[in-house]
């Protein structure tokens, strides 16, 4: 990573955690950009720049990009279905576990804000789209076509996961509720 894109990044995240930080205490729909942008240093039209709407700081996941890699270095080794759960587990469930305590606050404001959660499913057909893509090459000629299939499964178990784990307060780890959701589902390894 290159120094802009580290400062980038670095800029998204202390944004991204002081909006979480004034949308739990004040509520969503109180807080504005402005507000959000003067807590964070920089004017609006900055914040616009990194971040087209509210909806999309909460949802902006600054561990996405690990997920990525880790989904494509464990296709090369793993049946796909296997391969998602190991990247959920591993990537996405384990940088959660340490980061819990904001993580949680995010997670929980998705669910419990009817706009976020809006914004949230319609990245969902995104992702599924991504997760389509990524998964067809590793398939044979006569699964391909349940490519989309699997993605859909994948982000499903996942789903059900984060929403156990948001509303017991992180009682379970979310590595165990991701394992458990794609374990319930094993046998879509078949369709490799």
């Amino acid at each position: 990573m290159s120094l802009r894109e580290r400062n980038r990044h670095n800029t998204l995240v202390a944004t991204q955690r002081t909006a979480i930080e004034l949308f739990v205490e004040h509520g969503f729909d109180q807080v504005k950009v402005v507000d959000i942008a003067s807590t964070a240093g920089m004017a609006p039209s900055t914040l616009y720049r990194y971040f087209p709407t509210k909806e999309a700081i909460v949802l902006w996941d600054e561990y996405a990009d690990e997920y990525g890699a880790a989904m494509e270095e464990a296709l090369t080794r793993l049946p796909p279905f296997a391969a998602l759960r190991e990247a959920f587990v591993s990537s996405l469930a384990g940088r959660y576990e340490s980061d819990a305590e904001f993580q949680l606050q995010r997670v929980t404001l998705l669910y419990e804000t009817p706009a976020i959660h809006a914004a949230a499913t319609e990245a969902h057909f995104e992702d599924l789209e991504d997760l389509t893509t990524l998964l067809e090459p590793h398939l044979s000629k006569k699964h391909r076509a349940a490519a989309s299939l699997l993605a859909s499964a994948a982000l499903l178990a996942a789903e059900w996961a984060f929403d156990r784990w948001q509303a017991t307060a992180a009682a379970t780890p979310l590595a165990d509720l991701v394992a458990e959701a794609f374990d319930h589902l094993s046998h879509l390894d078949e369709l490799a």
